[in-house]
């Protein structure tokens, strides 16, 4: 995936301005537009921890994998 750009950032800063402008009575849009510009700001900072998540996963699952095979071996072993 490639990151978000930063003008997608910058739109969302402007729309929580314009609704802050509008006043409380519209809290519940404001509310919406700080979720959408945290999940921006999230999605551009989460794109590199995640391949690092992503390989960590994929290595203890090659590990675990690995290890029950082995296991597995070595009971038939013991079973003769």
């Amino acid at each position: 995936k490639r990151f978000l750009p930063l003008n997608s950032l910058q739109k969302d800063f402007v729309n929580i301005q314009i609704l802050n402008d509008l006043g409380s009575e519209n809290s519940e849009g404001l509310s919406l537009a700080v979720l959408k510009l945290a999940n921006s700001v999230l999605t551009t900072m989460a794109q590199k921890t995640m391949l690092i998540y992503l390989a960590l996963f994929i290595t203890s699952l090659v590990v675990v994998i690995s290890v029950e095979l082995y296991m597995k071996k070595r009971h038939a072993y013991d079973k003769f």
